[in-house]
């Protein structure tokens, strides 16, 4: 029962965190980690021709998302396994990045896309919080 509320509670306090920034300041975290991350890995594998450059800061996010999941994993120290919990975090906006760039928000109607926009924000901030909470849970059990 422990477990349950401490799940619970962990899944409260970290969808808050993602829902917070998004609700107040839209999209302020994707472009945020879009430009630091994505304009970062961008400039460090510089343009190719032919390949759409985007693949390739997708893979490269992935595998440093799926790199710090492995190392928090691994980590024993306490502090710092908090402090790498947050970099975990800030790097799943590669939800939000990829989404970004669906054409998922043509559509005729300003109704019909305000509901999908609001509904594919609420369905991201509820993955990457369940994602978080399963990580902290499993993380720090005793």
């Amino acid at each position: 029962m422990i477990t349950n509320k401490k799940y619970i509670v962990a899944f409260i306090i970290i969808f808050l965190i993602y829902a917070i920034p998004e609700f107040f300041f839209e999209n302020a975290m994707l472009y945020l980690s879009g430009g630091i991350l994505g304009g970062t890995i961008s400039e460090i594998i510089g343009r190719q021709s032919g390949t759409p450059h985007y693949v390739f800061v997708f893979a490269i996010w992935a595998i440093l998302l799926s790199g710090v999941i492995l190392f928090f994993i691994w980590l024993q120290y306490k502090p710092l396994k908090y402090l790498v919990l947050i970099v975990i975090a800030f790097l799943l906006y590669l939800i939000d990045n990829l989404f970004s760039i669906l054409p998922i928000f043509e559509t005729k109607s300003i109704q019909s896309a305000l509901a999908i926009k609001y509904g594919v924000m609420c369905l991201l901030v509820l993955f990457k919080s369940i994602i978080l909470t399963r990580l902290y849970c499993k993380g720090f059990k005793k």
